[in-house]
């Protein structure tokens, strides 16, 4: 092995450990989203009660001056965003605010329900700054150590290193990486304004319109959804800029001269990493998203340090047979897919067409074999599966796509399952999955034992396939009713990020999808 490809081997280690890094830091954010929506119906609701004459709402209605005993309940929630302001040092406009709207004697109902969700707002977006600021630094440091001693294990030389300061960090934290001059801090509370604007819009409008309280709480979700998929935008894109600075300052310490770019080898690599794939640059070019890595939103690749020898092998991973190759140390990405991807795609479809069988573990007992299956886009039309619990026309109209699990060379539909694309949340999002009647229990129509088992597994891999075609590394969202998270938990390693929302990620989506239908 030499040098280059010890290298190449470790750097993009460490970018997949970053990566599942900054995944379990949005996660830790994502759970702050959903309580923040929690928080704000629950405020909302109580408001809309208060204005509701007859089951109806009008902004006539949202304008009338608090009573002195809502007046007093107001001020009391007030006084809490205050206290929680002045703790956490949050923007001192904003609680100046809050004290003027506590002193008033007159405020309608409308301007308390925004002051309210805008308290809620405040106070995750400033969770959200200091948590992530702290996850920066540590990362930052984290980085920087672990790039000295991968350098220090390949060169076989033990390079004293100094301890980083805080000093020295805050200053690289607070530093600007992008053209646009904005830190992540300038990008968080950005995206707050914006999201508060649309959310105070959104509820005048509700008004104006006559919604109901579901109808709105509808379109905050919305609002808070795009909000979500900004800051996972956010984490993974500040975390790879980062990361990559940490980088620089440990190769400049240890008197690495040049490096190379060095991407992960797989059909999710963007058009622009494969371009960049194997250059290499003098250490006095390193330029975070123009000489180095991001060079875009949710970015994989990195840079290793870059030797004269250039024999050697390089690892990558067969898609048809699922095993490590090695290739030669000095082959680009394009290389790579030409010889590894390209010339076996149309043998990979063939062997799926012609087997088209689904083996299930037998080590568990909920599962049996279900041979001679396949799944096929539909387009359901009224009165179809008449029988089935959901009405799956409806449905149809909702989700981007209806895939039904038949068995093969019949009509005889066995299961159906409905998702959505979601590309600025990067995931496919499950909409609505059912087993049919003769398979499900809580069908009224359902007689005896069922005829297939472990229908849901597999109808959750096409939404795990789709995930895998978009780009999004196999990862998928639901709603599970509250009986069955648990059962999500055991049978499908899904995980809540929500009170009902369940995921399951990337290393669940291979176990499933290799369980049901081998290996990628």
């Amino acid at each position: 092995m030499s040098k280059n490809n010890y290298w190449q081997d470790r750097f993009i280690e460490e970018e997949e450990r970053l990566n599942k890094i900054a995944g379990d830091e949005f996660r830790r954010q994502q759970l702050e989203y959903e309580r923040a929506i929690a928080r704000m119906n629950k405020d909302i609701e109580v408001w809309y009660n208060r204005i509701a004459k007859n089951n109806d709402v009008s902004l006539a209605e949202a304008k009338k001056m608090l009573n002195d005993k809502e007046l007093k309940e107001f001020r009391w929630s007030l006084d809490e965003y205050i206290k929680h302001g002045k703790e956490n040092g949050i923007d001192k406009n904003w609680n100046k605010e809050l004290e003027n709207a506590s002193a008033r004697v007159h405020i309608e109902r409308l301007e308390a329900m925004k002051l309210q969700v805008r308290g809620e707002i405040e106070k995750l977006y400033n969770g959200r700054e200091s948590g992530f600021e702290s996850y920066l630094k540590n990362l930052y440091k984290d980085q920087y150590n672990r790039t000295a001693f991968q350098i220090a294990k390949g060169t076989g030389v033990g390079t004293n290193i100094y301890s980083l300061n805080d000093k020295l960090v805050n200053t690289v934290i607070k530093k600007p990486w992008a053209p646009d001059g904005k830190n992540f801090s300038d990008r968080i509370w950005e995206n707050k304004d914006k999201l508060i604007n649309n959310l105070h819009t959104e509820m005048t409008q509700a008004f104006i319109r006559g919604d109901s309280l579901e109808k709105l709480a509808d379109k905050i979700a919305e609002k808070m959804k795009v909000s979500k998929a900004n800051a996972s935008r956010l984490v993974y894109t500040e975390s790879a800029a980062y990361s990559s600075r940490a980088r620089l300052k440990s190769y400049q310490d240890l008197g690495v001269e040049k490096y190379e770019i060095v991407v992960t080898l797989d059909n999710r690599t963007s058009d622009i990493c494969q371009d960049m794939d194997g250059k290499v640059f003098d250490l006095k070019d390193y330029e975070v998203g123009v000489t180095a890595n991001p060079f875009h939103v949710r970015c994989r690749t990195t840079t290793a340090p870059y030797f004269d020898d250039m024999e050697g092998e390089r690892a990558a991973r067969n898609e048809t047979t699922g095993e490590t190759e090695y290739v030669p140390a000095d082959i680009t990405y394009k290389d790579w897919k030409e010889k590894y991807v390209s010339s076996n795609s149309e043998k990979v479809l063939q062997k799926s067409d012609k087997e088209g069988i689904i083996t299930i573990q037998e080590n568990n007992p909920r599962d049996v074999k279900m041979i001679n299956l396949e799944t096929q886009e539909i387009k359901v039309e009224k009165g179809d599966f008449k029988d089935w619990i959901f009405d799956w026309y409806k449905q149809s109209r909702k989700s981007d796509v209806i895939r039904a699990l038949k068995v093969k060379n019949t009509s005889e539909v066995i299961g159906l399952i409905g998702f959505t694309n979601e590309e600025s949340n990067k995931a496919i999002y499950v909409d609505l999955i059912e087993a049919s009647p003769a398979n499900n229990p809580k069908n009224k129509i359902f007689k005896g034992k069922k005829e297939y088992s472990g229908i849901g597994g597999r109808l959750l891999v096409e939404a795990i396939k789709e995930s895998y075609e978009k780009g999004y590394g196999g990862f998928i969202y639901f709603d599970a009713k509250t009986e069955l998270i648990e059962y999500y938990k055991k049978e499908f390693g899904a995980r809540l990020i929500g009170s009902q929302r369940m995921a399951i990620f990337e290393k669940e989506a291979e176990v499933l999808y290799e369980k049901y239908n081998g290996k990628r």
